[in-house]
């Protein structure tokens, strides 16, 4: 959030560090954690950023299991859908690119078409 804390690609397994980060949201404290993918893997260290993630993922109030709705559904994105139980919100990322499927109850997440929160009036 308005920081470059972790090397990012369009390849899959780059994220491997556990980030958090605190916000306010209208006076609610939120405290969000980004951690590796949730898949398979044979690479020892995305082994261990997906155990990292795992345990993030077991104590977390809300899991946001973020879903690339532009590309079919693969082998991982099935798996996590029947693994990750509730609390969860399914988001479907990509959603302003042609979709290839759309998981059911899935909240489509596009770019904002303006910066702010119209619940406070405050940019998030």
């Amino acid at each position: 959030m308005g920081a470059s804390r972790a090397i990012v690609t369009e390849m899959a397994g780059t994220t491997r560090d556990v980030l958090t980060e605190q916000l306010d949201v209208c006076g609610v404290p939120i405290t969000l954690v980004d951690t590796a993918g949730l898949r398979e893997s044979v690479d020892v260290i995305e082994v261990e950023g997906v155990r990292r993630a795992e345990q993030a993922r077991q104590v977390a109030a809300l899991t946001l299991l973020v879903l690339d709705a532009s590309q079919p559904p693969g082998d991982d994105d099935r798996r996590l859908l029947e693994a990750v139980g509730e609390p969860r919100l399914v988001v479907a990322n990509k959603a302003d690119l042609p979709a290839a499927w759309m998981p059911a109850g899935a909240l489509p997440c596009r770019p904002p078409p303006a910066p702010g929160s119209t619940r406070c009036g405050r940019r998030l």
